[in-house]
């Protein structure tokens, strides 16, 4: 019976190992598939169950390790009828063998382009699928603490509605003594920006989120003051969420503002 072997090679600090797993066959005293044990061992070492690699083989090996694993002699007569060639440099492309009538594929994404305040100092999100960019809001001086900014892109037609959105944000906040605020409470103003549709939420008071899933509580927070934008693109709405406590965010208004005027779109 023919013998099969299956090899993952790693390598690390104390050198080259291979690790074989797989059926040896029935000239292992009959032993099926169902117990026939995992061997393991390292190259060079003295031991029963060590695997045997040849002076060639271990160079394919340690080839392989390094990224510079040659394409077998015989790789163009194994290829199907039609398939492109395979060279050592060769990268995928996006744009072949696309079916007809399909869009243009290309690597670059829609963008919507921004400036920040120069003293906003830019953190990179730990989730980069929904946070796009996070700043910070520099205190003012003898102020609390610093406010945030997180921009959110969710993709083409996701998110919501503005009113859905504006509604949302507004529900963060309560009065001091923790009634929900109405929209007499706060102030949405709508503008373009480059042909792009801007609305603007500003309301203040206690800043109460319900916790978002898998995220820790925030405690309620008093005389805070939240600016929140839906921006309008061709690709989908845009979300700028800043929020901090009011004399802060009073300092900051103008900056924020100033990065919505600036926002502009522009295509893959």
């Amino acid at each position: 019976m023919s013998r099969r072997r299956w090899m993952m090679v790693t390598a690390g600090m104390a050198g080259l190992a291979v690790v074989a797993f797989g059926p040896v066959g029935c000239d292992r005293g009959g032993r099926g598939a169902s117990d026939e044990g995992a061997q393991t061992s390292t190259v060079g070492a003295e031991s029963d169950t060590a695997v045997q690699v040849s002076d060639s083989e271990r160079a394919a090996i340690e080839s392989l390790v390094k990224g510079n694993r040659p394409a077998p002699d015989n790789a163009e007569a194994a290829l199907p009828s039609g398939h492109p060639p395979i060279t050592a440099s060769a990268t995928p492309n996006p744009a072949a063998n696309v079916p007809a009538g399909h869009p243009a594929v290309s690597e670059a994404q829609p963008k919507l382009r921004y400036e920040a305040p120069d003293n906003w100092r830019y953190r990179r999100p730990k989730n980069t699928m929904m946070r796009k960019a996070e700043f910070a809001i520099p205190k003012v001086e003898d102020g609390s603490s610093d406010g945030e900014l997180i921009v959110f892109y969710f993709g083409a037609g996701q998110g919501g509605s503005v009113t859905a959105n504006l509604d949302r944000w507004r529900g963060m906040f309560t009065d001091s003594d923790g009634n929900p605020l109405g929209q007499e409470n706060s102030v949405v103003e709508s503008f373009e920006a480059n042909s792009l549709k801007v609305t603007v939420l500003d309301v203040a008071g206690r800043y109460a989120p319900s916790p978002m899933p898998m995220m820790p509580k925030v405690e309620p927070q008093d005389s805070y003051r939240m600016f929140a934008a839906v921006v309008e693109t061709p690709e989908g709405p845009w979300f700028f969420k800043a929020v901090g406590p009011a004399d802060t965010m009073n300092a900051n208004r103008d900056g924020f503002f100033e990065l919505l005027r600036s926002a502009r779109f522009e295509d893959a």
